[in-house]
């Protein structure tokens, strides 16, 4: 994500140079996410902004989501912690164990959804 000041400077520098050019915003998310902050951002500046967020078609159910679902329903509801840190992210394979080891020292079930660690 880039921080808001970035984008400030990005805009301000670029109306300055040629205000005809810039007729339009793109940003990388959603309305639920960040909605309130592209609604700033868009008075702001007086212009449109294009929620660009990645639209993916629906996967079919496999065999994997029926093994998830057998695993999830041993557990009582609200019990399992469930994290997922989206497709852009690409940990490092010491991050990602890392971070599994946190998870498996709270002694509780979880589920992780994140792309392949990198090297792997």
């Amino acid at each position: 994500m880039v921080p808001l000041k970035e984008i400030e400077n990005i805009i301000t520098n670029h109306d300055s140079r040629n205000d005809m050019v810039t007729s339009r915003l793109s940003q990388l998310t959603c309305q639920e996410l960040e909605g309130p902050m592209c609604d700033y951002l868009s008075s702001q500046y007086e212009k449109p902004i294009i929620l660009t967020w990645p639209v993916l078609p629906e996967t079919p159910k496999g065999q994997s989501e029926e093994k998830w679902d057998k695993w999830l329903s041993k557990f009582e509801p609200k019990y399992v912690v469930y994290y997922a840190f989206g497709s852009q992210l690409i940990l490092q394979k010491k991050q990602f164990q890392e971070l599994v080891l946190g998870f498996e020292m709270t002694g509780l079930p979880f589920f992780i959804a994140l792309s392949k660690p990198a090297g792997v």
